[in-house]
């Protein structure tokens, strides 16, 4: 192996973890414990560390505010609604009764507890899902697949040049 190489790579070994810890923390005081197991929550204001301030926004911003239940939407293929970390988190729809097969709440969507799974239906998930991207690849190829630019008419060129 050349040598030079290998002074090269430990050089910029040495500066790199140089330049990263200069990088994480400025001047010589001390962080706080917390945001030292939790560097992501830390400031680098008041912590030395960077991060994104989330106990600096707990401890000052959101010092005396009531919090509020708030829902999220999960716009994803793949949740998994029986996962421990998030079943008794998710959001349940109280006016359908589950599995009866029925609209309960009338709504269009049958035994929709917690929300509607568009891809998959009313059981949920399906056996494999695409890209929105691979979908109209399929489409367009079916239609498109053996013609040149020259035999498209001009109402499909744009869709063709798609």
């Amino acid at each position: 192996m050349n040598i030079r190489f290998l002074k090269a790579g430990l050089v910029a070994l040495v500066l790199g973890v140089t330049t990263s810890a200069v990088a994480q923390k400025k001047g010589t005081e001390e962080p706080k414990a917390p945001v030292t197991l939790q560097w992501q929550h830390g400031d680098a204001g008041s912590d030395n560390i960077i991060g994104v301030s989330s106990f600096k926004a707990m401890n000052e911003l959101l010092k005396d505010k009531k919090p509020a239940p708030i829902i999220v939407a999960v716009l994803d293929s793949g949740t998994e609604t029986f996962h421990p970390d998030l079943k008794s988190n998710l959001w349940v729809n109280t006016d359908e009764i589950p599995g009866n097969g029925i609209d309960d709440d009338k709504n269009g969507y049958i035994d929709d507890m917690h929300g509607w799974s568009f891809l998959g239906g009313k059981d949920g998930d399906v056996g494999g899902d695409n890209l929105e991207f691979t979908r109209i690849y399929k489409g367009l190829k079916d239609k498109f697949e053996g013609k040149d630019a020259a035999s498209i008419s001009k109402e499909d060129k744009k869709e063709y040049e798609r």
